[in-house]
Parts: structure tokens; C-alpha cells; sequence
């Protein structure tokens, strides 16, 4: 049996910024069912490996456990009869190829393998290095499937699986065998990883790693940065430049680094743990037998800011910010130390 296997979306990097913090923080669901977070989770700090994004069509090779093999394209099965690019044909020439290659991937019990990958070259995509190539298929990932999605969820290869596939000879190359780039997000400051993200991907568009590999220097499109999570997920994220396309396409900014280090440091520098404590007692009366109270979390966060204006505001002024500048960094402090409190206490 035939199924098509897609290969998903890649966000931006917000998008994976969110996504990390919402699984870091998922606790389960309550009694009606809607998913729990808690926000004292400390936040992941990860590697994450860049691959030459490549600008021609997504790509796909699956096979089932019959041996029976088909092609797809980012959205349906395709055959040389209603294909997409010449892939198809491609394909249906390189059986006895991609036969020997799926060899090398053991199903590990699932019913499908798909390769996937970017087939590009002289013919489907203008304006960048890889354009004046011959049409090749670069392999960038393979993915495991159940023919019933009950039985559980895909399961994407590890940088070394996806490293083994290639033949050379038959314009099937491997997106690891050009420059790959790493970058270290700590997803409790991402901004911070913003600019060199930048960085990495002006490099590629400047100059295509892939295209320069085949003698051919001229812009590229940008990079996938992906890595596996402590659950056996793959995240990814894209992150492109604008030379190549004319359309408008949505790229990062540059982060003034320096400026959000100082913020942190000023954030931390007015409120020390006596500060929060003594506004957790004014806020809660403690001593009086008050307690921890979530609804009044917003009282605590306010009560901390106004002794802050009250007493260090000439700190935030002479390090030439405002209060707004910066209450937003104060109140995480402020919140996170609160959970801190709480969970110590065992509330």
C-alpha cells in the first residue's frame, strides 16, 4: 500500500522558541481537558546543527515493507505520468538505486521510510548558484511512519542515519557532505542567539556553500537549523535571506546583544532576593498567616516595581534606560522568584 509521507512546515525562529517553551513547560491537561504549564521550568539551552537551505522544490523517495516504491512532492504522490519537476522520472530511472539506499535504513518496525530532500538544479528555481547546476536531488532528512498514525507519531532520522545516503553517480548527494554551521540557543534568553543567526545566514547567501562546491559562487537561500529534543523530537527552524527572491519574505532583525546583557544585569541588580521577599510579605502578610495566592500574583509583580521606582530608579536612569525599558525583565524576575517560593514551600 502506497501512503503519502509529508515533510512539515519549517517555522521561523519565534516559532521554535515557542514551541521549545510550551513543551519545556507542559505538565498535562486538567479535568476538562485544556494542557497545563509551568512557568517555573527552567528553560533548555541547546546545540542546534545548520544545514545550506536549498532553493529548487521539496522532494520525497518512501517504501513500504512490500518493497514498493513511489516519489512526492511537498504535497501529493507524484508519478512520471503527473510529475513535478522531473522528479518522478528521475525516480522511476534510479529505482535499482534508491533500493540499495533504503537498505541502509532499517524500518525499526514501522511501516514506511521516506528520504526526503531538495531536488533542484538547472530548470526549477532562478537566481541562485545551485540554478545553473544539472538537476540533482540533495538528501536532508529521512522519516519513519505507521500506515495508522494511532500507533504513534512519525519518527525523524539522527544527523549520523541521514549522513549514509548518497550515490554520487546518479545526482543524489547529501546535504552534510557541504559546511554545516552550529549555534547554542539558551531558550530562557533567545534574543541573545539572534545576531549570530544572522551572521550565519548572510554567509550562505552571499556565497552558496553547495554552489561553491560545484564551482559555482553565487547567492544561497539560507539555513535549517534543527536538533533532537530529550523527548526524540526534531525541532527546526529556517532561517533565510532576501537576495535571492524577489518576494518579500520574512527574515530576522538584528538584536542590539550588548544592550539586552545590560538589561538583564540591571533587572538583576534591583531586585535582590530581600526585595522580593519583603514585597511577597507586604503583598501576602505572611507573617499574619497569609499565604501564597496566585490571583494576587499581579500585586506582588506591581508592588515590586513600585519599590524598585522608589528606590533604584536612579540605577535604571544612569545606565540610560527608562523604567519601561526594562519592567518587563523585572517582572519575570519577580514571577519566577514567586514559583520559587511556592514550590519550596511545597504549595
Amino acid at each position: 500500500m502506497k501512503k503519502f509521507c509529508p515533510f512539515p512546515e519549517i517555522g521561523q525562529f519565534r516559532n521554535i522558541v515557542k514551541q521549545v517553551t510550551d513543551s519545556a513547560r507542559y505538565v498535562g491537561k486538567d479535568e476538562n481537558g485544556d494542557a497545563m504549564f509551568d512557568p517555573t521550568t527552567k528553560m533548555p539551552v541547546v546545540t542546534m546543527t545548520g544545514t545550506v537551505k536549498l532553493h529548487g522544490t521539496n522532494a520525497s523517495r518512501s517504501i513500504n515493507q512490500d518493497g514498493e516504491q513511489w516519489s512526492g512532492s511537498r504535497s501529493k504522490i507524484i508519478t512520471p505520468e503527473s510529475d513535478n519537476a522531473g522528479f518522478a522520472t528521475f525516480c522511476h530511472s534510479k529505482n535499482s538505486v534508491f533500493e540499495r539506499l533504503f537498505e541502509l535504513i532499517p524500518f525499526n518496525g514501522y511501516d514506511y521510510i521516506t528520504i526526503f530532500g531538495e531536488w533542484c538544479g538547472q530548470g526549477i528555481q532562478k537566481g541562485v548558484a545551485i540554478a545553473e547546476l544539472p538537476k540533482m536531488f540533495v538528501v536532508f532528512d529521512i522519516k519513519r511512519s505507521y500506515d495508522n498514525p494511532e500507533r504513534g507519531d512519525n519518527v525523524y532520522a539522527s544527523d549520523e542515519e541521514i549522513k549514509l545516503i548518497r550515490s554520487l553517480n546518479n545526482q543524489i548527494f547529501n546535504i552534510f557532505d557541504y559546511p554545516t554551521v552550529e549555534i547554542t540557543v539558551d531558550f530562557a534568553n533567545p534574543g541573545l542567539s539572534q545576531n549570530h543567526i544572522i551572521d550565519l545566514t548572510i554567509a550562505v547567501e552571499d556565497e552558496c556553500p553547495v554552489g561553491k562546491a560545484f564551482g559555482v559562487s553565487s547567492i544561497g537561500e539560507g539555513i535549517v537549523f534543527s536538533y533532537i529534543n530529550d523527548q526524540g523530537v526534531k525541532q527546526r527552524f529556517k532561517s533565510k535571506g532576501l537576495k535571492h527572491s524577489n518576494t518579500k519574505i520574512k527574515v530576522l532583525h538584528t538584536v542590539d546583544t550588548d544592550r539586552l546583557i545590560l538589561i538583564n544585569e540591571i533587572a538583576n541588580q534591583v531586585t535582590p532576593s530581600w526585595r522580593l521577599d519583603q514585597m511577597i510579605e507586604s503583598t501576602f502578610d505572611i507573617m499574619n498567616g497569609g499565604f501564597l495566592d496566585r490571583t494576587k500574583l499581579g500585586d506582588y509583580i506591581k508592588a515590586v516595581i513600585a519599590d524598585v521606582v522608589k528606590e533604584d530608579l536612579d540605577i535604571i536612569i544612569n545606565a540610560g534606560f527608562e523604567l519601561k525599558d526594562i519592567a518587563s525583565k523585572i517582572s519575570s524576575i519577580a514571577k519566577n522568584y514567586f514559583f520559587d517560593v511556592e514550590k519550596k514551600d511545597g504549595l
